[in-house]
């Protein structure tokens, strides 16, 4: 009796390439990093020695995303993020000449799926359709890596700092109050506000290549 040889049919290299994507896709984080960004909760952007707010993304949102983009983070991440829809076209205040709009951003329980804390705040103007401003609220400071924890201290506000002295120094422009101060610094991108309206002092920033008060 003559045996045939058994013939193993070779997957085309076409085939072990597209799965080999998909699964590394499957394998990629909710919250891409942008290619040209540093995403604020993979990379500690301070041992990078990269305070500037235009190249920082934060749960893939950049200055200068348009509202559709991140509508898009926002509908694939319901599992970690959610937003009040509501307030997605709501004039908050004005801007100079312009008309701002934007959503407050809050973080979801892993556990029981129910809204947390109020962590991001996105904000866009009438006349530039990117996002103008992404203001980070210091509860978003357990998603942060290494030393990037003290931009929410009050080293940001203590000229006398070693944290101040390296990346912050001299402010393009500010305003102090009572309860609440902010400090513009243009070369970085990033605005540093102090609040202590509820009696306890909160410090957080914004990414913003234009002063807000």
């Amino acid at each position: 009796m003559r045996i045939r040889p058994i013939i193993h049919n070779r997957p085309s290299l076409k085939k072990i390439i597209v799965t080999a994507v998909f699964a590394i896709a499957l394998l990629l984080p909710c919250f891409a990093q942008k290619s040209d960004k540093l995403e604020l909760t993979q990379t500690d952007i301070i041992s990078a020695g990269k305070l500037d707010g235009a190249a920082i993304s934060v749960f893939g949102f950049y200055l200068g995303m348009k509202k559709a983009e991140a509508r898009n983070i926002l509908q694939h991440n319901t599992n970690k993020i959610t937003v009040d829809y509501n307030s997605w076209n709501i004039v908050n205040r004005p801007i100079s000449d312009t008309i701002e709009n934007g959503c407050y951003v809050y973080a979801v329980d892993s556990l029981t799926g129910q809204q947390k804390n109020c962590i991001l705040f996105l904000g866009w103007n009438n006349k530039d359709p990117g996002l103008a401003r992404i203001t980070v609220f210091s509860e978003f400071k357990e998603y942060v890596k290494g030393l990037t924890w003290q931009l929410f201290t009050s080293d940001v506000a203590n000229p006398k700092s070693a944290f101040y002295k390296k990346w912050l120094i001299r402010p393009t422009t500010g305003s102090p109050g009572i309860s609440t101060s902010s400090w513009f610094y243009q070369a970085s991108n990033i605005m540093i506000i102090t609040n202590s309206a509820t009696g306890e002092a909160k410090y957080y920033f914004m990414l913003t290549k234009k002063a807000v008060f």
